[in-house]
């Protein structure tokens, strides 16, 4: 069996990304909680019909993730169609914003 070798190093190790997803305030604990469930799925081949994924696409996985319910600040459940339209707007016309940009 051949093993993958991870060639490119990264500091941000998936602790480190679940910790600072966890640790953000905009995003209601449910939402968290859900998440953290789902990703620990993945990890063990639940969700991918039985294909374990790799440590880089969920930390991927959790970046994509973060930004809609980092925008909604509510539990998924409490999202309108109204919501995801105002967020498609914004998202359209650039006034998403990350921690790392201007405002």
């Amino acid at each position: 069996m051949v093993e993958k070798r991870e060639i490119h190093t990264n500091s941000n190790n998936m602790d480190n990304v679940m910790k600072l997803f966890l640790e953000n305030k905009n995003i209601p604990k449910s939402e968290k909680d859900d998440v953290e469930e789902f990703i620990r799925l993945c990890q063990l081949g639940k969700i991918n019909k039985g294909k374990k994924l790799s440590t880089k696409r969920c930390k991927k996985i959790i970046y994509v993730l973060r930004i809609p319910l980092n925008y909604f600040k509510k539990d998924t459940s409490e999202i309108s169609v109204s919501d995801v339209e105002k967020f498609d707007s914004d998202l359209m016309n650039n006034k998403l914003r990350t921690s790392k940009t201007e405002r």
